[in-house]
């Protein structure tokens, strides 16, 4: 299976500049979600558009392999990139916190030949955070007892969030995982 990290989004919410280039502890962020996914052995490319002119730069400058996308909406980029590569996991360029252990129970999860989302709690709800395998028309959702993990750099609230908890982040952690069946599953 194919690894796709999105890095592709215009960034709207953070005032339209390239998330994936957004540092923490002087690292890109592109770099956190390509960790893991690289330690994993998994062919990984990383789906950049016209939004991320400096992104692409900075992958090809790394080593890493690119493939443009439209760019115009995320869904639309997905369709494109599974007609392209079949079954896929995708990643999203903003997660910082996530870590090998997550791709391999991802990867592990008894999904059935169905699209699986990893999701964690935040406040008390059930929310995916960007790792996911995007295969058939049914999804399956892969509970991840991680709060680390639900750290989207989404605001600049956020990134100063991923600042301050930086240093305490251990990234061999282990982490525990359920399948679910829907977002409304009871949470025991």
């Amino acid at each position: 299976m194919i690894a796709v990290v999105m890095a592709g989004g215009k960034g709207s919410r953070l005032g339209y500049i390239e998330k994936p280039m957004i540092r923490l502890a002087g690292t890109p962020l592109i770099d956190y979600s390509m960790r893991p996914l690289l330690e994993s052995g998994l062919e990984t490319i990383i789906a950049v558009s016209k939004n991320t002119p400096r992104t692409a730069t900075y992958c090809q400058r790394s080593g890493y392999e690119t493939i443009m996308t439209d760019g115009n909406d995320y869904h639309e980029d997905l369709l494109y990139l599974t007609s392209k590569f079949g079954v896929i996991l995708t990643a999203v360029a903003d997660i910082p916190f996530m870590t090998q252990a997550h791709v391999k129970a991802i990867l592990n999860s008894n999904r059935e030949e169905d699209s699986v989302v990893g999701c964690t709690i935040i406040n008390d709800e059930i929310e995916p955070f960007g790792l996911n395998i995007v295969d058939g028309t049914c999804d399956r959702y892969l509970l991840f007892d991680d709060r680390y993990v639900g750290i989207n750099i989404n605001t600049s609230e956020d990134l100063d969030l991923a600042e301050k908890i930086y240093s305490e982040v251990d990234y061999r952690r282990r982490v525990k995982s359920r399948l679910i069946s829907s977002f409304s599953q009871k949470l025991d």
